[in-house]
C-alpha cells in the first residue's frame, strides 16, 4: 500500500518548524521537502551535518519521515555550459547532505527552456540565488538568474539544444549517485524541456537509472488525458497530487477536474510502489495557480485519497 505524504511547499509562508507541525497535525506520517524558504541549499552544501541535524530533529519531534527532496536547479538544460556544469557540481556538493538525511529520493526539474525564468516551480515569487562554491561566507554578491529579454526571430527556440543538454546533465548526475541507493527523478512540468509525456519518456529512456516524479496536475493543466500519461507509470517513482483543471495548475477542490479514483486505479494496475504526496503551492499566479486555504484543500484531497485507497486496496 502506497504511503500518503504532504509537501512543505504548501506552507512556504511558515517557518519549517511550523510547516512540519502543520503537516503532522493534518495526520500525515510522511512529507516531501523542497529547497526554497525551508531549505537553503547553499547552507546544506557547506555544512551538511548542521542542516541534517536541524531537519532530523524536527522530523523526530513530529514523528515524520521524508519521502522526497525537491532541489531547485533550473539550469540543467541551459545553453550556457558553465551554468549547467555549475548546477551539476552544486548537486555533487549536496550529496553528503542528501545521503546523511536518509531521504529515499531526489526530484529535479528536467531543466527549463530558458533557465533564467526562475518563476517556474518556485514556491514564492523570488529569484533563485546560487552562491559560487568558492565564495566567502560574507561580503560577496549572490549569483542571481533573472528573466532575459526576448531575442531571436519569431518562432526561434530560445535554447534549441535544451533537450540534449538535459540528457548530458542527468547522465552526469546519475553517474554521481551510481554507488548509492538514492533515487533520482525528474518532474515533467510546464515550461520545462520535458513538459509532455512524450518528452518525459524520451528523457528517462535516454538516461538509464533516471526515474519520474509525476505531478499529475501538470498534465491536467495541459488537457492531457490519462491514457497519454499511463506509459510513464513504468518509470514513476514518486507521485504528487492536487486538484487542477485545463489551464489551471491549482484549483479549489470542487472546481478541479482531476479524477483521483482514476489516478489511483492506474497506479495500482501498474504496480506502483512509491508514495503519493499532496502538493499544493502557496504561490498564486503561475499557470493558473489559485490562492487557496492550503490546510482546507489538503484535508479534502487527503480524505478522498484515503477513502479511495481503502476501497481499492482495503485496510486504513
Amino acid at each position: 500500500m502506497f504511503e500518503l505524504a504532504c509537501h512543505t511547499w504548501g506552507f512556504s509562508d511558515l517557518a519549517l518548524e511550523d510547516a512540519v507541525q502543520t503537516i503532522a497535525r493534518l495526520g500525515f506520517n510522511y512529507l516531501d521537502l523542497g529547497s526554497g524558504p525551508h531549505l537553503d541549499i547553499d547552507a546544506a552544501a557547506k555544512n551538511p551535518r548542521r542542516e541534517v541535524t536541524r531537519i532530523s530533529i524536527l522530523l523526530e519531534d513530529f514523528h515524520l519521515q521524508l519521502t522526497d527532496l525537491y532541489l531547485l536547479l533550473p539550469a540543467l538544460a541551459s545553453a550556457d555550459e558553465g551554468r549547467r556544469l555549475y548546477e551539476v557540481k552544486l548537486f555533487e556538493r549536496l550529496l553528503p547532505f542528501i545521503l546523511d538525511l536518509g531521504v529515499p529520493g531526489v526530484t529535479l526539474s528536467p531543466g527549463i527552456e530558458t533557465p533564467e525564468i526562475t518563476e517556474a516551480r518556485m514556491p514564492r515569487p523570488e529569484a533563485i540565488h546560487l552562491h559560487p562554491p568558492e565564495r566567502n561566507e560574507t561580503n560577496t554578491e549572490l549569483v542571481t538568474y533573472t528573466r532575459p529579454q526576448p531575442s531571436g526571430g519569431a518562432g526561434e527556440p530560445a535554447n534549441p539544444g535544451a533537450f540534449e543538454n538535459a540528457i548530458d546533465s542527468f547522465q552526469r548526475i546519475v553517474e554521481l549517485t551510481e554507488d548509492t541507493d538514492l533515487r533520482i527523478s525528474i518532474e515533467p512540468h510546464l515550461d520545462s524541456v520535458a513538459a509532455t509525456p512524450e518528452r518525459a519518456l524520451a528523457l528517462v529512456e535516454a538516461v538509464p537509472g533516471l526515474s519520474l516524479t509525476l505531478d499529475w496536475a501538470q498534465f491536467t493543466a495541459q488537457g492531457i488525458a490519462a491514457r497519454e500519461i499511463e506509459p510513464l507509470l513504468q518509470h514513476a517513482a514518486h507521485v504528487q497530487l492536487r486538484q487542477a483543471a485545463r489551464g489551471r495548475l491549482q484549483t479549489p477542490y470542487h472546481e478541479g477536474t482531476l479524477d483521483f479514483r482514476q489516478v489511483l486505479s492506474l497506479l495500482i494496475a501498474n504496480d506502483y510502489r512509491g508514495a503519493i504526496s499532496i502538493e499544493y503551492m502557496n504561490r498564486a499566479g503561475w499557470h493558473g495557480l489559485a490562492a487557496l486555504d492550503i490546510v482546507r484543500e489538503t484535508g479534502l484531497v487527503r480524505d478522498e485519497i484515503r477513502l479511495i485507497r481503502r476501497e481499492l486496496l482495503g485496510g486504513a
